[in-house]
């Protein structure tokens, strides 16, 4: 409940439209070019990844495929259970539906607008002020964090759900009735934004927050364990037809376990970047921050103000969802310094489970979303203390932190990280303090009575010099280029008729290749068919940049090269790599003319183990024409032991459907130089059939003397039954909707 306050004062300005009002024109005043089709996102993931996924989502979606397989990437992988694709996230509609480049930028800001939007709502209902919310709001919207995250679809997504599932979870088991399905319903679509460590984060965050009720038996726990068991269970449910597949890759993936690692944390004084933003960072080629072996994020500095109220409500607020913040907010600080914390190395031997997820500056994301909504608590104790005319909170904070800013630019002179630290960390300390007064002094103002005929005035002030703080802390985090850069050049070869191989050395030099404009670095990856770009234009590669990997394919990939500019001859040929990075220049390709097509039929099977296998591919004299290699249990099935003379009559190649019209003197087997995977299905002659590893990693059928056709399916059993788990959540819900009439709930206890 509110209290009762004057309708011009800065505590009840911010009314939620005219918050909303207001965010929104922030978000296009901050992205101007973008918003209105000028300019659109480029820079590094949003290029190489987020944007080439959308494309090749929408090309299916005209085409009226559903996206299971991706046939373009890695001689073929799942694609809707990566999960990050948001194949079955309903808001992906806007950029199926509108123009790309710009439907996609749309995408995100909405979702930057949404984030903001729901910690407003989250903040405001928890403190009961409309100001403090508001800070809260603008706070967790404009970070670097935030910001850093624009150029991955999926992450801003999940960070835009993440207050919303927080409130309405947490009413859900709370309220009951109706309230309990609107929480599974926005669990649910957080969960299909396929971000696994910001929905982790989520569900860590309300379970600490419904443990705390059950301790405190805020409500009885018996109805606190339903009501939090039927929401997890419905989310699961209405989000199977993803979560399924999902945990069907990532088991038979190649992160199965063992690869996390303590790469990418946060370095040892990472915290003081929380007050100092550009302490102790290097500045890449593309004018962007990053921290030494740090590259997740370019920043996750909030307004320095913000940090300031946060500590103070830690301090001095004693409530129970403060405490829960607290140990949310320390436990992820600890965690993103990875071995050098300590916890992160202890968490992975006791959880085995964290294998899975890499690079521990993740959890930064945690304390990105606590800082505002602690804030807020602080803003709206002020309130509650404004009777008083005492200015000692904002004075000691003030004078604390601007004394820890200038011991942080002592360290940079006594020991610079390089020769721009100690200059850079001054400016960014002095600069910092600026806003620090600034903020302090604004949020101070706020409470008193004085400023009451113009709190409007001094609400606004307060989010704007917020919004400025965040977004003048460091060089621009999201460079943009114009929408040609994204221009389709359609571009052979098609699927089945020949593959493009990056060599080593090309992909190590773009990995590390940094251009200072975003246009000319995209354009030049795309020529060299860097990561996904050639999903764009719909080129079929040989590797690709996604999450998960079938691991025979991968292993097979890492020993295709015999040097930097060389790979080996006859694997390049047996997987159909019609063009190769030329050796002078990565711009370039150099043509091979022997590659073979992407079905083969008649070569003489080689029973051997994988470690045998292995050995006989990596040979020089390896001849894919002649020779295949396949498991040992094949021989006892395939009645196959020499080469046949056989002739391809016809072949056609789709995304999820192969056929092959084989003409054989003999029995043999017909090789596909796509990668295996236990949902494709073959028969001959609409026989079902055996698919065999053929060459450790890829797939062959055994057919019988004569013509036959041979046809590859695939079928994704684990969507499947998603899906209908799914279908039956949502009757459930539907049935439980209608079935739930709170006037009549409430006549009944009369």
């Amino acid at each position: 409940m509110m209290r009762s306050v004057p309708p011009g004062s800065a505590e009840n300005w911010f009314t939620p439209r005219r918050f909303a009002l207001v965010l929104a024109l922030l978000v296009v005043v901050s992205f101007a070019g973008v918003v209105f089709g000028w300019q659109t996102f480029v820079h590094r993931d949003f290029g190489l990844f987020g944007y080439p996924v959308a494309q090749h989502h929408r090309d299916c979606f005209w085409r009226g495929e559903l996206p299971l397989w991706n046939p373009f990437n890695n001689c073929g992988l799942p694609f809707l259970a990566q999960w990050n694709t948001m194949v079955l996230y309903p808001p992906t509609l806007l950029y199926l539906l509108l123009p790309l480049p710009w439907s996609l930028n749309f995408f995100c800001l909405v979702h930057l607008f949404g984030a903001g939007l729901g910690m407003y709502v989250l903040a405001e209902r928890w403190t009961g002020n409309r100001l403090a919310g508001a800070l809260a709001g603008t706070a967790f919207a404009f970070n670097g964090l935030t910001l850093n995250a624009l150029m991955w679809p999926n992450n801003i997504a999940a960070l835009a759900g993440m207050p919303w599932v927080i409130w309405l979870v947490e009413a859900g088991w709370r309220k009951g009735g109706r309230s309990l399905w609107i929480g599974a319903l926005v669990g649910a679509v957080q969960m299909l934004t396929g971000a696994p460590e910001i929905i982790l984060f989520t569900w860590l965050l309300l379970a600490l927050l419904w443990a705390g009720q059950c301790w405190r038996r805020t409500a009885p726990r018996s109805r606190l364990c339903g009501r939090g068991a039927a929401l997890v269970a419905l989310v699961a449910g209405l989000s199977a037809a993803q979560l399924l597949p999902f945990l069907d890759l990532l088991r038979h993936s190649h992160r199965s376990g063992g690869l996390g690692t303590a790469a990418w944390s946060m370095p040892a004084w990472g915290w003081a970047n929380f007050l100092v933003p550009l302490f102790r960072v290097n500045q890449s080629e593309s004018g962007l921050m990053y921290q030494p072996e740090q590259f997740w994020t370019s920043s996750y500095y909030g307004s320095i103000g913000i940090l300031a109220l946060a500590l103070w409500a830690l301090w001095r607020v004693r409530r129970a969802r403060v405490w829960w913040l607290a140990l949310a907010l320390f436990g992820s600080l600890l965690l993103a310094l990875g071995e050098f914390g300590k916890v992160h190395g202890w968490l992975r031997f006791v959880l085995p489970a964290a294998d899975v997820m890499r690079f521990p500056i993740k959890f930064v994301t945690v304390a990105v979303f606590v800082i505002p909504v602690l804030a807020a608590f602080a803003q709206a104790r002020w309130s509650e203390e404004a009777q008083g005319s005492k200015k000692t909170p904002a004075l000691i904070l003030t004078v604390a932190f601007l004394l820890a800013i200038a011991a942080i630019i002592g360290w940079a002179f006594a020991w610079p990280l390089n020769d721009d630290d100690a200059r850079r960390t001054l400016e960014s300390g002095w600069h910092q303090a600026a806003f620090l007064v600034l903020t302090l002094a604004l949020a101070w103002a706020a409470v008193r009575k004085f400023w009451d005929r113009h709190g409007g005035w001094v609400a606004l002030g307060l989010v704007l010099v917020t919004w400025a703080d965040v977004l003048t802390h460091a060089p621009w985090q999201n460079p943009t280029a114009v929408p040609a850069a994204f221009a389709r050049e359609p571009t052979p070869p098609g699927l089945g008729e020949g593959r493009a191989l990056l060599s080593l050395g090309a992909m190590e030099k773009f990995y590390r290749w940094n251009t200072s404009e975003a246009a000319e670095g995209f354009a030049l990856r795309r020529l060299g068919l860097h990561n996904n770009v050639n999903l764009i234009d719909g080129v079929p590669k040989v590797d690709g940049f996604f999450s998960l990997y079938l691991p025979m394919e991968r292993q097979v990939h890492h020993r295709l090269y015999l040097s930097e500019t060389e790979a080996r001859a006859g694997l390049a040929d047996f997987l159909g790599v019609t063009r190769m990075t030329a050796a002078t220049n990565l711009l370039e390709w150099s043509v091979r003319p022997a590659a073979l097509p992407w079905i083969t039929a008649g070569p003489r099977p080689v029973f051997a183990e994988t470690d045998a296998a292995f050995t006989g591919l990596m040979a020089r004299e390896f001849n894919p024409r002649e020779v295949v290699f396949l498991p040992l249990e094949a021989g006892n099935f395939v009645g196959v032991t020499n080469a046949v003379k056989t002739r391809i009559v016809s072949r056609q190649w789709t995304a999820q459907r192969i056929t092959a019209e084989v003409e054989a003197e003999g029995a043999t087997v017909v090789v596909f130089s796509q990668a295996d995977y236990h949902s494709w299905q073959a028969s001959v002659d609409g026989v079902p059939a055996k698919i065999w590893p053929a060459n450790v990693a890829f797939q062959a059928v055994a057919i019988p003397p004569g013509r036959h056709r041979v046809e590859l399916v695939y079928r994704d059993g684990a969507f499947r039954l998603g899906a209908l788990i799914c279908g039956l959540s949502c009757l459930l819900m539907g049935v439980g909707w209608s079935g739930f009439n709170p006037r009549a709930k409430a006549g009944s206890t009369k």
